[in-house]
């Protein structure tokens, strides 16, 4: 895994407990993560291809699912590195 994919996925772990907090939990029971491409931009200060890269990177090592919609803010959905 990247080092900018690591830094990513701590923003993403540290935003689940801002969601633990606010209840945020889809219909099957799952917590998940509403963080926009854009201020995830400005929080790693990197253009959204880079952000799309390194969300990719998290995919594909099953860290992360990015439930898609219509609307530009989607729920995602972090997996416990230490559970693979």
């Amino acid at each position: 895994m990247s080092v900018d994919a690591r830094y990513l996925y701590i923003i993403f772990t540290l935003r689940m407990t801002e969601s633990q907090n606010k209840g945020w939990i889809d219909d099957d029971g799952n917590m998940y993560i509403i963080y926009s491409d854009e201020d995830l931009m400005k929080e790693m200060h990197c253009k959204s291809c880079t952000v799309d890269k390194l969300k990719n990177e998290l995919v594909e090592l099953d860290l992360l699912s990015v439930e898609r919609h219509s609307n530009h803010l989607y729920p995602l959905h972090v997996s416990n590195l230490y559970s693979h």
